[in-house]
C-alpha cells in the first residue's frame, strides 16, 4: 500500500480485506474522517501506532491476520464501537486488570 494514502483525508470508508498485505503505512493516521477500516484477511503482523490518531473510527476489521497482540494503539479509538480480533494468533493480552487481579482487590 503506497505512503500516499495519507492523502485521502475526506474517506470515510476504506477496505483492504483479502488483498495479502504485510504491513500498513503510518500515513493511515492521517485518515481522521475514516468510520469504517476493513483489514481482514491479510499478513498483517502489526498495525502502525498512527492507526491511534484514527479517532472517528467506529469499525476496525483485522481478523484473520497473523497478530500476536491487541495493538496497543486501539485504546486511543474513542468512538470504536466494533474491534474484529478472530483468527489471529494472540499469544499477548493487552495491559489491564485480569480476573485474578479483581479477585484479590
Amino acid at each position: 500500500m503506497p505512503d500516499t494514502i495519507g492523502n485521502l483525508t475526506a474517506l470515510t470508508t476504506l477496505g483492504l480485506s483479502d488483498n495479502q498485505l504485510t504491513a500498513v503505512p503510518e500515513t493511515i493516521g492521517n485518515l481522521t474522517s475514516l468510520a469504517w477500516l476493513g483489514l481482514g484477511g491479510n499478513q498483517l503482523t502489526a498495525v502502525p501506532m498512527a492507526i491511534g490518531n484514527l479517532t472517528s473510527l467506529i469499525t476496525l476489521g483485522l481478523s484473520d491476520n497473523q497478530l500476536t497482540a491487541v495493538p496497543k494503539a486501539i485504546g486511543n479509538l474513542i468512538s470504536l464501537a466494533e474491534l474484529e480480533l478472530s483468527g489471529n494468533p494472540i499469544t499477548e493480552r493487552p495491559n489491564g486488570p485480569t480476573s485474578t487481579d479483581a479477585e484479590r482487590a
